[in-house]
C-alpha cells in the first residue's frame, strides 16, 4: 500500500513495502557510497526513460541537481526508513544505461519498494533540454499531461565546437 505525506503541496514522505521514503539530509548524503543496483526502467523500456525523472519530482521535488550532460542528467538521494528505525541511504540518477537507483546489495528488498513506488507514481510535467555526446545530438525529452516524450537533433558541429561542448559537458577547461 503506498501512503503520501504532503507539506506545502510538495510530497516530504512516502512509505511503501514497510518503508518510509523521503529525500536524504546532505549529512546522510555524504555516507554514501553505494553502486548501482538496479535501472528504474530496463532498456527495452526506453519509451519510458523520460517518466522516470517525472515521477521522482513528483515523489521528492527537485533532483539535488540537473545537468545538460544526458549522461550524468540528474541525481537525488533518498532515506529509507525500515520498521526497526533504521535509515538506508540510496541515489537515484540518470547516468550512461539511464534511469537508475544504487545502494547496497544488503538493501535489496527496500530497492525493490523504491522501484515498485517510483514506478506506480504518477510522473510530474517537466521539459528537458540536453546532450548525448556520443550522436552527438542535443535531447528534448519530458512529460506532458503525464505522457512521456523524446527526441533527438542531431547536431552539425565543427571540432571546434564539439570540444567547446564536450568541455561545458563535462567540466574541463
Amino acid at each position: 500500500m503506498r501512503k503520501e505525506s504532503e507539506k506545502n503541496g510538495t510530497m516530504k514522505t512516502a512509505e511503501y513495502g514497510g518503508y518510509t521514503f523521503r529525500k536524504a539530509s546532505e549529512a546522510e548524503e555524504e555516507k554514501f557510497s553505494g553502486g548501482m543496483i538496479c535501472n528504474i526502467y530496463d532498456l527495452l523500456q526506453y519509451d519510458d526513460f523520460p517518466k522516470a525523472y517525472g515521477q521522482l519530482v513528483s515523489l521528492f521535488g527537485e533532483a539535488k541537481y540537473v545537468s545538460e550532460n544526458l549522461e550524468n542528467q540528474y541525481e537525488y538521494f533518498i532515506c529509507a526508513t525500515d520498521k526497526s528505525g533504521d535509515d538506508h541511504v540510496l541515489c537515484a540518477y540518470s547516468g550512461p544505461t539511464g534511469p537508475a537507483l544504487s545502494g547496497y546489495d544488503a538493501d535489496e528488498g527496500l530497492v525493490q519498494a523504491l522501484l515498485t513506488l517510483i514506478r506506480e507514481a504518477v510522473p510530474a510535467d517537466y521539459d528537458y533540454e540536453g546532450y548525448y555526446m556520443d550522436g552527438p545530438c542535443k535531447v528534448f525529452m519530458g512529460v506532458k499531461d503525464g505522457k512521456p516524450y523524446m527526441r533527438e537533433e542531431e547536431l552539425a558541429l565543427s571540432q571546434e565546437e564539439f570540444t567547446e561542448l564536450y568541455k561545458k559537458l563535462y567540466g574541463l577547461s
